[in-house]
């Protein structure tokens, strides 16, 4: 009895190492190998891109492009998406010569792949971009910048209804979808995020009447005309023909195509939204949903949303700011007047947009959640923290993106970045791997992951010596029976594998359940068991 007793033990022990060492789907790196579709075609619309480059007088028409990553002989077959947008400055790499503008750009391919090895489809896709930055006018620089904005939402929504209507051949999970914007692309998934009324541009109030021509009175943007005119830019999910009007504009010539609708017979929506450095054309934009009446459409809320800003970035405001264009050694231009990420994140949580964050994180997988409270207090002023607010500081003041590197391959490597070359990918890792730690368990909430159970609680952990919870036998054959204290019943019984799946889920509400294999697979689980004051794990093992 002694010697079966210290087997029964042994196994026990080698059982919570296997699991402490085990690793969880969704949050840590399961898959080894990983396919890349390169070039997948996932719209074709117009670009006045080759106007801006005097290549030519005319919209001209391209592809839309996506390199889908996803995990290579993986047995899942509805699998969570996150779609990325590369930074740029919503210019072509050519008129940029910048570092970035891509969507081989460094830091998104490496994401990508971050995401693919933990069980995701991962797919960087490009977008419409095309302005005047140097236009000598405000209003036309204005006006063309919010168009190549509300063309790159158009796109990532475009991208959405691509990824749904193929979602057997990706393996998706449409209930799933995640967009992902880095630089400039943040401003294109905050857009698709908030954006859910064309109105919205109207009725901009950071300041008011940003987006109206000072000197025509007309919108900068103009989705359609009267009847039977038709649409112009195209409508805000981009599935309506968009052509120029007859009143004109700066660029292009009347009659050229703006906008070409795809996959019309799918939704846009998405479950989540991840900011890294951009920043919302209005903070109006941001908003509750809202039925529709007789007079105005229904508007869906803005998804849950997660922001990381560095504070003293120079190109999206943390708070607000006119964005301003380089114009030559001391001067620029201003364009318009943009929020970022500190009262983007306030406002959300003022409508209780990111409630969906503040279930609690155990300690494991939130090891940053003091750094990131702190930074958020120092520069807030207030004292005060936000959910979804995740402050970021490079090595200098002068680093705006610290998660961005250049690749030997990339173009323009060897540029210079505000004087410096830019940072090494072993420094920008450093980075990446705190964005993907603090995204990994708030997507597994908000995404609804099998990992959800693994990561959060909603309860109280209880403490196992002054809760009496025992579980025998363990190992089991067919059944294992959970026994409590008569005076502290279990109320339920959930049991996860070691990739975060529920596998079973029992109410009890007795201090004695004897809970059969049900022919689950032999291996380790975990019990999680529900009392009135909280819960306790328990670490259980069928075998042969």
């Amino acid at each position: 009895m002694k010697k079966h007793f210290l087997l029964i033990l042994t196994v026990m022990m080698m059982s919570s190492v296997a699991i402490n060492a085990q690793n969880v789907r969704y949050i840590d790196s399961v898959i080894t190998s990983v396919t890349v579709d390169s070039n997948v075609v996932y719209a074709t619309n117009y670009t006045i891109a080759n106007i801006i480059l005097q290549q030519t007088t005319r919209t001209t028409r391209q592809n839309l492009t996506a390199n889908v990553h996803r995990p290579t002989t993986d047995t899942e077959t509805k699998r969570p998406l996150v779609i990325m947008f590369h930074s740029g400055n919503f210019l072509p790499q050519v008129a940029s010569r910048g570092y970035s503008g891509r969507k081989e750009d460094s830091v998104v391919s490496t994401l990508c792949r971050q995401f693919a090895h933990r069980g995701y489809v991962a797919a960087s896709a490009t977008y419409r971009v095309g302005w005047n930055p140097v236009d000598p006018n405000q209003d036309n620089r204005t006006s063309l910048l919010i168009n190549a904005s509300y063309k790159g939402l158009q796109d990532a929504r475009t991208a959405v209804r691509f990824f749904k209507r193929n979602a057997t051949q990706y393996g998706i999970d449409t209930t799933k979808i995640m967009l992902l914007g880095v630089g400039t692309g943040g401003y294109v998934v905050l857009g698709a995020a908030a954006l859910n009324d064309y109105n919205q541009i109207l009725t901009a109030k950071f300041p008011a009447n940003k987006f109206i021509n000072s000197t025509t009175g007309f919108p900068m943007v103009i989705e359609r005309l009267a009847p039977p005119a038709g649409y112009v830019a195209g409508d805000i999910e981009g599935k309506q023909l968009g052509t120029v009007p007859s009143i004109g504009g700066p660029v292009p010539p009347v009659g050229d195509t703006l906008n070409l609708p795809n996959h019309i017979a799918n939704t846009s929506d998405f479950a989540m939204c991840v900011n890294l450095g951009g920043a919302v054309g209005d903070l109006t934009w941001i908003d509750g949903a809202r039925a529709a009446t007789a007079t105005v459409p229904a508007r869906a809320a803005t998804v849950p949303t997660l922001t990381f800003h560095v504070p003293y970035d120079q190109f999206a405001p943390y708070t607000s700011l006119t964005l301003r264009v380089a114009t030559g050694p001391g001067t620029s231009l201003p364009v318009v007047e943009v929020q970022g990420g500190l009262l983007v994140q306030r406002r959300m949580d003022s409508l209780g947009l990111n409630d969906v964050f503040k279930k609690p994180i155990l300690a494991k997988y939130n090891p940053y959640k003091t750094l990131f409270e702190t930074r958020a207090k120092a520069f807030d002023g207030s004292n005060a923290t936000s959910t979804g607010l995740f402050p970021m500081l490079g090595d200098t003041i002068s680093d705006s993106s610290p998660w961005d590197y250049v690749g030997p391959n990339d173009p323009f490597a060897s540029a210079i970045f505000n004087g410096a070359p830019r940072a090494s990918r072993t420094r920008a890792l450093r980075y990446i791997d705190t964005v993907m730690t603090v995204i990994l368990p708030r997507a597994c909430i908000a995404l609804k992951l099998p990992c959800a159970g693994t990561v959060t609680s909603t309860e109280d952990l209880l403490q196992s010596s002054t809760t009496k919870l025992f579980a025998s036998p363990n190992p089991a054959r067919t059944a294992i029976t959970f026994e409590s204290e008569v005076v502290n019943p279990m109320q339920s019984i959930q049991l996860f594998d070691l990739a975060g799946r529920q596998v079973m889920q029992v109410k009890v509400n007795s201090h004695n359940y004897t809970m059969p294999r049900n022919g689950l697979p032999a291996g380790m689980y975990v019990a999680k068991v529900k009392f009135e004051g909280g819960i306790l794990t328990k670490k259980i093992v069928f075998e042969n």
